[in-house]
């Protein structure tokens, strides 16, 4: 760029004079034996590639890269001249040369079996010296259709090839060399090998290690001799090669004493205009350096004192010291300050602190404890505030984090216990009325299922049992359906459970009748059918549901915000209101999806939460509209009506801060929108502490009826965190036959490996699945036109 702005024109054109030539590709017809107009085009190159393979000398390598090539057949040209296509020759021509001539040998090449980069580790011979007359093109005024052969026939017998007819200018003398030391194209290291022009010594350079080998290369492991042509190398590692112009009239006596005119060569040679600007660019390069001096001087100083100070800090570290004087530091503050040149300013400890001003027991996997001659070199580097000692962990909040433990162990075994009694009816008989206790059916089956508190006491289990004016049970339960039975030991015994962890339990004896004071117009009438009737308010419940759950999904409108929920809750719907479930379960349904939502936003540390993957796709019942992709996505997009009916059933009236979504544009390939909180929604559950979990899967399967395939959900109960996808795979078809072998998994558009478990692939409680089926060797997605499930299958990936 240095050289751009001056004026003098050579000095502006010295790069391209020395390192740049020029070639040509010409074309010539059989028939009229013509050029075509594209061979009067000369195209710069300033590195030629030659070819390794098949070729183990310099002059075999240069004869394929000008050798001729055929065009015929199906790859005819067409003649301008002949006005149709005809057969050709092809060939390349080198029309002029540079000072410096730069030849890189392809070493490496792409396997096309394999898919990988592969070295070839042919020996290759190269000369010290080049006639380069006999491999250029003739003058312009020759015939155009002359061949390769015959033109290098006659440059070497009558020695009047386009260089040498000027008195041997087209000597060229090998200066440098590049090798690659290693096996293989992926790993390896290169060293650079040059001649001094003064005295015609070889210097090796290896990273910083500069090395005189001395006038001959063959001394050197990585050459041989090329006893078949003297005055030749060879070597399997040899990678670039570059050769100089022998100067005009000099003999390959006389180039170093050339080389050294040369080099004597002085500014006064310029022009008073281009001498000035060079001058002016020297000073600033000098400038720029001293400048750079001085700063990595300041930096090395910098670092030699910061590596003096971490050294030192480790060194006292592995000395015995009392474990009552250490002192505790933020492990990550201590990594930067170690690890970094600038570390960090000061390194905070208030957020290790607890509510007593101690240690935080909860925090103690972030801290590391060092010693007293550590921390005070520590802190003369870097202030650390405040000071904690390692004594000072907070014995209240321990005690406090362990009997939360302790309490959770407990009331598991006794939870075992009491189960182990009931199935084996030791606690009496519930057949009188006066000493058994109703509880929610559907909360009786998961505590059943799982003894832990964490994971089955999570609600009451008769908080919404109880009436409205408190006189009975709430009439829109079916005491046969929703309720279940359980003996008094029994009862005492979840009561007390509830009461340790702060869970309303209303006691409802199974004397209590339905209430028939309280005006709850959700009845639970049932018509002449046996089906569960409706109310009024309640019915807009099921309309919700019934709306949500439809086969014509929510249009999105521009500057909208839609609340957000797991997608799971969507097929637990529809399973229900196909199965024609009852108002209480629809009920229960909707506040433990409501609850477990508001509990992941008020108290996101102890939910499991996801970001959120939304993927849309075209509406093929309105113009330029969009609607959610439910199978590819893991949450539901609920619109704000729908959003406050079922917080209104969930008897949830308080506002807590729910994830929303708002669409900010339509128009584009792909609609726009954000989420706000971008983090999350909560599991019910997690994979790591659950010892098993309930999934949804989604595709095509096999109908009952003799009609074609459907695509639906299904779900899998009970699934262990530790089944890896293949035999997921096989459980899936256990569980329902799919159309064809399942062949791809997918979660959010993600392929899943057959070989890795649920939990690696961040697999949780109530996540959805799809796959998509092979058979005869296509996919199902190419064989279906999505009967019986949603379109446009493939949707648009966006992220938030």
């Amino acid at each position: 760029a240095g050289l751009q702005k001056l004026e003098d024109p050579k000095c502006k054109n010295l790069l391209k004079s020395n390192f740049v030539g020029q070639t040509s590709y010409k074309t010539v017809c059989k028939k009229c034996k013509q050029l075509s107009e594209s061979s009067k085009n000369l195209h710069d190159f300033q590195v030629l590639e030659l070819e390794v393979k098949d070729s183990g000398s310099l002059e075999s390598s240069l004869e394929t890269y000008l050798a001729e090539e055929s065009l015929d057949g199906d790859n005819k040209y067409f003649c301008d001249f002949c006005n149709s296509r005809q057969d050709a020759v092809r060939r390349t021509e080198i029309n002029s040369l540079p000072n410096h001539l730069i030849l890189q040998l392809a070493r490496f090449r792409f396997d096309l079996k394999t898919f990988e980069r592969k070295k070839i580790k042919t020996n290759y011979s190269f000369p010290l010296s080049v006639d380069m007359g006999a491999y250029l093109a003739k003058d312009a005024g020759s015939s155009g259709g002359s061949s390769r052969s015959q033109q290098k026939a006659g440059a070497r017998n009558s020695g009047k090839g386009a260089g040498a007819k000027d008195g041997g200018e087209s000597i060229y003398e090998i200066e440098s060399i590049i090798l690659h030391k290693g096996k293989s194209a992926a790993q390896g290291h290169y060293i650079a090998l040059v001649k001094r022009a003064e005295d015609g010594l070889w210097w090796q350079f290896d990273d910083q290690n500069v090395t005189c080998i001395g006038p001959d290369l063959s001394c050197l492991s990585n050459f041989t001799k090329d006893e078949s042509s003297p005055g030749s190398l060879m070597s399997t590692q040899v990678y670039i090669v570059v050769y100089r112009k022998r100067p005009q009239g000099a003999s390959k006596s006389a180039s170093s004493s050339s080389s050294k005119a040369v080099r004597d060569i002085t500014m006064d040679v310029l022009p008073s205009g281009s001498r000035e600007q060079l001058s002016g660019l020297v000073n600033s390069f000098r400038e720029a350096k001293e400048s750079y001096e001085g700063k990595r001087t300041l930096f090395l100083q910098k670092l030699k004192s910061k590596r003096e100070q971490v050294e030192k800090f480790l060194e006292l570290t592995d000395e015995d010291f009392d474990a009552s004087e250490a002192y505790c530091v933020s492990g990550e503050s201590l990594a930067s300050w170690t690890g970094t040149l600038k570390g960090c300013e000061a390194i905070d400890m208030s957020g290790f602190r607890c509510q007593h001003n101690l240690v935080d027991p909860r925090k103690v996997e972030e801290l590391k404890v060092v010693s007293p001659k550590s921390f005070q070199i520590l802190k003369e580097s870097i202030p650390v505030a405040p000071v904690l000692k390692a004594d000072m962990m907070c014995v209240s909040c321990l005690k406090e984090l362990f009997q939360k433990e302790l309490t959770e162990l407990e009331m598991e075994g006794k939870n075992k216990i009491m189960l182990e009694k009931y199935r084996g009816n030791l606690l009496g008989s519930t057949a009188s009325k006066d000493g058994t206790f109703f509880v929610s059916k559907r909360w009786f089956q998961r505590w059943a299922k799982n003894s832990k508190p964490s994971a089955s006491m999570q609600v009451s289990p008769t908080e919404d049992m109880v009436c409205v004016c408190g006189k009975g049970i709430n009439p829109v339960l079916n005491v046969d359906n929703d309720l279940k039975e359980i003996p008094s030991e029994l009862w005492r015994h979840i009561a007390a459970a509830c009461s340790t962890l702060d869970i309303p339990a209303p006691e409802i004896k199974a004397s209590q009748d339905l209430c028939q004071v309280c005006p709850v117009t959700l009845a639970n009438g049932r018509t002449a059918s046996g089906k569960a009737g409706y109310g009024k308010p309640k019915r807009k419940v099921l309309d919700a549901l019934r709306k949500i759950t439809s086969d014509s999904p929510l249009l999105l409108n521009v500057r909208d915000v839609y609340s957000i929920i797991p997608v799971r809750w969507y097929f637990e719907w529809k399973k229900l209101l196909a199965e024609d479930a009852s108002a209480a379960d629809l009920l229960e349904s909707i506040s433990l999806c409501i609850h477990n939502h508001r509990d992941a936003s008020k108290q996101p540390g102890q939910m499991l939460a996801k970001k959120p993957h939304v993927i849309f796709s075209k509406s093929h019942s309105r113009r330029n509209a969009w609607h959610q992709s439910l199978h590819e996505s893991n949450v539901l997009i609920l619109a704000p009506q729908t959003w406050k009916v079922l917080r209104n059933a969930a008897g949830v009236r308080d506002n807590f801060e729910s994830a929303e979504l708002q669409i900010q544009s339509l128009k584009e390939a792909v609609p726009k929108f954000s989420i706000s909180p971008p983090s999350c929604w909560g599991a019910g559950r997690s994979g790591a502490d659950a010892s098993v979990m309930d999934l949804w899967v989604y595709g095509a399967f096999e109908s009952e009826a003799s009609g074609p395939c459907t695509k639906t959900a299904v779900e899998l109960k009970r699934v262990d965190p530790g089944t890896t996808v293949r035999e997921l795979k096989e459980m899936i078809a256990g569980k329902k036959a799919p159309k064809g072998t399942i062949h791809d998994l997918f979660y959010c558009q993600t392929v899943l490996q057959d070989s890795k478990t649920l939990l690696s692939c961040g697999i949780m409680e109530g996540d959805l699945l799809h796959f998509e089926t092979s058979k005869d060797g296509e996919l199902s997605s190419d064989l279906e036109s999505g009967q019986g499930g949603e379109k446009n299958f493939e949707g648009t990936r966006l992220m938030s």
